[in-house]
């Protein structure tokens, strides 16, 4: 009978995976709408109307944290349109390597003459300097994956892969060709 029963810390380590789940989902879309058309008060709308299980406190917390994002400075390479020839957000990429399928969404490609930045949104909690290398280290293969289906569609592209931790704004570039 042990097994049906779960404890309380089990359902509060569920519940709070969950919640960190939908959060994740909350900065993302709030990034891909105002990466496009920072409208706020619209994103803050679109957020209620997509998230309605979010606390409004933390809805406005995920907004906030991507309006930071796209307004810094030291970021406005990948979210000012001014600073690029397009963008793409969620992009879905799917090819073959080898015996195995390949697929994912690649949350931003940025294009700057040849050279493609693809970018892969972090929203966990923010990290201190050694966090983000070991968590650097830990998608370092995803993105490796997601550089390569990009070289193969675009082959006379460079491509940069970066990891953007949204909770403290914290860029890390993926060494490719490893």
């Amino acid at each position: 009978w042990g097994d049906l029963f779960v404890t309380p810390s089990e359902t509060a380590v569920a519940s709070t995976s969950v919640i960190a789940q939908m959060r994740g989902r909350a900065v993302h879309r709030a990034l891909q709408l105002g990466a496009r058309a920072p409208r706020w008060e619209q994103i803050d709308a679109t957020l209620a109307a997509e998230f309605p299980a979010l606390a409004s406190t933390l809805r406005a917390a995920c907004a906030q944290e991507a309006r930071a994002l796209i307004e810094d400075d030291s970021l406005r390479e990948w979210f000012d349109a001014r600073r690029y020839d397009r963008a793409e957000n969620e992009l879905p990429i799917l090819y073959r390597d080898g015996e195995r399928e390949v697929y994912g969404v690649i949350d931003r490609l940025v294009f700057r003459g040849s050279e493609i930045c693809l970018l892969d949104y972090k929203s966990q909690a923010p990290a201190t300097a050694a966090e983000l290398a070991s968590l650097s280290a830990r998608y370092a293969a995803q993105l490796r994956m997601y550089a390569s289906g990009v070289q193969r569609a675009w082959p006379a592209c460079t491509v940069r892969a970066l990891l953007l931790f949204t909770g403290n704004r914290q860029v890390a570039e993926i060494a490719l060709g490893e």
